[in-house]
């Protein structure tokens, strides 16, 4: 990033933008809970895509799996706007076969406003609601490796079922998506009818 005619590094960018909005701001929360269980490096650090913008909301509700090298990853968008993202997969409550995995992204909504968070689980297997008592809680689970559980209300039957929710750790995270895109190279898409 270069700001002022001189490289900033995107570390260097968080903490000033962190610093700004005061370390008890919720945005600072989460990046105190990614530092204390994964560190917030250059490793860590997911650059900006334009594609992580994928509706005209402002939301940064583009980024999937296949966009993350590790499960816990940070960045910062073009508005100064820091966020989180994490890579998590998903069963039924009590079942034994993982169903898939999807990303989950957490960032600041309005620069300046340091407790406005968003996310991006509607729809999904996961959606941590910033303005639940229990938010900074289940994200801090989540990021520790620790599973949890989130109730979802499926599609058309209004049915409600019970995930549990774990991190993929970045290796499993690769090896599903390999495995992922072998199935779509070698098998023939299913036939019309």
């Amino acid at each position: 990033m270069v700001e002022n005619n001189r490289m900033v590094l995107p570390r260097e960018k968080l903490t000033q933008i962190l610093e700004e909005e005061g370390t008890n701001c919720r945005v600072a929360q989460l990046f105190q809970i990614i530092q204390k269980a994964h560190g917030i490096s250059e490793e860590n650090y997911l650059p900006w895509e334009q594609s992580f913008h994928a509706g005209g909301t402002g939301y940064i509700d583009g980024i999937t799996t296949e966009d993350l090298k590790m499960s816990v990853m940070w960045g910062i968008d073009p508005h100064n706007r820091p966020f989180a993202v994490c890579g998590y997969s998903y069963r039924e409550k009590d079942k034994e076969e993982t169903l898939g995995q999807e990303s989950i992204t957490l960032f600041q909504r309005n620069v300046g406003l340091g407790s406005s968070i968003a996310g991006n689980g509607v729809g999904k297997k996961l959606y941590l609601d910033p303005s639940d008592s229990d938010f900074l809680s289940k994200f801090q689970q989540l990021v520790e490796g620790k599973t949890i559980e989130n109730e979802v209300v499926e599609g058309k039957t209004r049915e409600k079922k019970i995930y549990e929710i774990s991190l993929v750790n970045h290796k499993q995270l690769h090896a599903l998506q390999s495995a992922d895109k072998f199935v779509k190279m070698v098998l023939p898409p299913p036939a019309r009818q």
